[in-house]
């Protein structure tokens, strides 16, 4: 994973993993004046004019950084030098994307919505499996013609390590009951996620099946830590 150097704890070896609770997908967006209007268009389009690109990010390792990162070696272009900005949080990043300093940026439908939904922002694609029922006919990035890419920024619930068993278990059975109710469920969906709830167990194989996946992505892509 990407961590700095003087860092001197593991984020998986020193918590206890205690539930999965949410999930969300990534919002693929553009400029309106980009004249894309699907990933695979976008693709075409920088790899006739890679110096007419700039993509953005929330910042270094972010979510939307490793999906773009994915989304440029598999569409191709990752070789083409276009610069990939590392903002210090989505709204610098939003900003310019809509400003048209930037041309291209994945970020999570919480922040990014509100700009496509105003019309400062193209939305050509979503990172889940399905679509989004906030952006029905915005097809998912599989549609779209990337195999296997599905990409979410997701969320649990931890404890310090060497957690009690018991507590553990009532901690989980908390997120259990609260997770799966409908009116949880609801309020997410209305924010663009998803409960996504799983057990401690399930929730350390998820952990370590991300890891390796995003340590593949972070050394394909050379990305190093601030």
């Amino acid at each position: 994973m990407l961590y700095r150097k003087t860092i001197k704890f593991d984020a998986v070896r020193d918590f206890t993993a205690v539930s999965m609770l949410a999930q969300g997908a990534l919002i693929f967006s553009v400029n309106p004046q980009v004249p894309a209007n699907s990933p695979q268009a976008l693709a075409r389009a920088v790899k006739a004019n890679p110096k007419q690109y700039n993509f953005a990010t929330s910042g270094n390792g972010s979510a939307g950084h490793l999906a773009l990162s994915q989304f440029m070696y598999d569409s191709g272009i990752a070789d083409l030098q276009v610069p990939i900005a590392l903002y210090k949080g989505g709204g610098p990043a939003l900003t310019d994307l809509m400003s048209g300093q930037a041309q291209g940026m994945m970020d999570p439908m919480l922040s990014s919505l509100p700009g496509v939904k105003a019309g400062k922002l193209r939305a050509i694609a979503v990172t889940g499996r399905t679509r989004s029922p906030l952006l029905p006919d915005v097809p998912t990035m599989q549609e779209a013609g990337f195999k296997n890419f599905e990409f979410y920024s997701w969320y649990g619930l931890w404890a310090p390590a060497k957690l009690p068993d018991g507590i553990r278990k009532k901690l989980d059975s908390a997120s259990a009951r609260i997770m799966t109710s409908q009116d949880i469920k609801d309020r997410l969906n209305g924010l663009g996620f998803e409960s996504a709830y799983k057990d401690g167990g399930e929730f350390e194989k998820y952990i370590d099946s991300e890891t390796r996946r995003y340590r593949g992505i972070i050394d394909r892509a050379h990305i190093t830590a601030d």
